[in-house]
């Protein structure tokens, strides 16, 4: 998902630096403003719809306003915050991740906004510099994204198939399985095949909270090559084995 060209800007509600330690996951619901998110050290991991976008140096996040989510710190940092709002012509339906070329030179854009905030007379002069801010962003998607954008799309639809290989996720780009793994890593803070495993378990847990389905067809559906690595994988990351995540949720449901 891109940013528009035009992006009419009503109000800056918010300028401030969140630090923040890690945490347990927590819930947003139906975020009230935009949020345009840096990191200037540590990481922030949010999951939306079952995709996982995550803040660390090197990128910037837009929290789509009216947005529910995950938010779950899990590395010590600081994360400059721009909460704003929009005409209604800039209604993206999930988080944006940009990479960065040069993250300092949005954070010095950004010391100096948050300098304008404090004022109100300023209010004109916060406005150039945001649009400055949006305008340099828009100028780092039209020239890298478009690649990461059908690897992602490919990974989407195809995630499920056990055969799935990096290097033909990145000839379906038309880019290289080295550029497609740096690139991606960048952009979206984790790696494709970590990508690949994480919508996997995602599907897994709604597959086994629906019940509909036994643990080994659950794990073929969702591209795992044998039951035994589904359930390492599984409990590695969910802390649980599936036969017993699926009886937690179906005793919740009760």
């Amino acid at each position: 998902m891109h940013l528009p060209d035009v992006v009419t800007v009503t109000a800056i509600r918010e300028v401030i630096t969140v630090p923040s330690l890690p945490t347990p996951p927590c819930f947003m619901v139906k975020r009230p403003t935009f949020g345009l998110s840096f990191c200037t050290q540590g990481e922030i991991r949010y999951t939306h719809y079952g995709q996982t976008f995550v803040s660390h140096p090197g990128v910037a996040i837009i929290l789509p306003k009216g947005a529910s989510y995950t938010l779950e710190r899990t590395v010590e940092g600081h994360f400059p915050l721009i909460n704003f709002l929009c005409e209604d012509t800039f209604a993206p339906d999930t988080f944006m991740v940009i990479p960065l070329r040069e993250p300092e030179r949005y954070i010095r854009r950004f010391n100096r906004l948050q300098q304008y905030s404090n004022d109100p007379r300023n209010r004109h002069r916060s406005m150039a510099v945001f649009y400055d801010i949006l305008a340099m962003l828009g100028d780092e998607q039209r020239e890298d994204s478009l690649p990461l954008q059908r690897a992602l799309a490919y990974l989407q639809e195809h995630y499920s198939e056990p055969q799935l290989r990096m290097e033909t996720v990145a000839a379906e780009a038309g880019i290289g399985e080295v550029w497609l793994r740096r690139q991606f890593t960048a952009a979206y803070g984790i790696s494709p095949k970590q990508y690949v495993l994480e919508r996997r378990l995602s599907k897994a847990q709604q597959l086994l909270t629906e019940g509909q389905q036994t643990v080994t067809q659950i794990a073929e559906a969702c591209g795992f090559a044998d039951i035994y690595h589904f359930s390492r994988c599984f409990k590695s990351k969910i802390g649980v084995s599936p036969t017993m995540y699926a009886q937690e949720q179906r005793g919740r449901l009760l």
